[in-house]
């Protein structure tokens, strides 16, 4: 009697065990500075669901916003699996102008959390802000040449084309 008793007893224990608890989705990653690699703290990053079907009109729902801390790193817990765009801000810096096909800016991420690939990890770069100076002379008088406009632009080569 005893013994069907502790039989009872452990199944009954062992079919109380709960479910697995499922993973939390969660984005993580580091910004870093171009050309040093050294952390930037103090960068807002800005984490957007991407809609499903994209429209001409569509606006991303943000899913959460967070601030680097002092080694350039940051975590965020979303609440469902979805596709995000993972995007890094900070005054004085700017993205790469890489805006190709191939290439997105190194700035932003986007990635796609499912139950098999609950967590991401985003490796963003900012480059910092830079100012052109200067004069530009007349080649035959070496004087400034007045009221001349000047415009800088990036020429970006992919694959060996401009």
């Amino acid at each position: 009697m005893r013994s069907a008793i502790a039989m009872l007893l452990w199944t009954a224990a062992l079919g109380a065990q709960e479910a697995p608890v499922p993973p939390t989705p969660e984005i993580h990653g580091v910004v870093l500075e171009a050309g040093t690699n050294f952390p930037v703290a103090g960068a807002e990053v800005t984490i957007v669901v991407m809609p499903q079907t994209p429209t001409p009109v569509s606006n991303p729902t943000e899913a959460g916003k967070t601030t680097t801390d002092d080694r350039g790193t940051f975590r965020v817990v979303v609440d469902k699996f979805a596709t995000y765009l993972v995007r890094a801000e900070k005054a004085g810096y700017t993205d790469d102008g890489k805006t190709t096909l191939y290439q997105a800016p190194s700035n932003q991420l986007r990635t796609t959390l499912d139950k098999d690939k609950p967590t991401a990890s985003a490796r963003l770069i900012l480059t910092r802000s830079g100012e052109l100076t200067g004069h530009v002379l007349d080649a035959e008088t070496g004087k400034p040449i007045p009221n001349l406009r000047v415009f800088s632009f990036s020429v970006v080569y992919d694959r060996g084309q401009p």
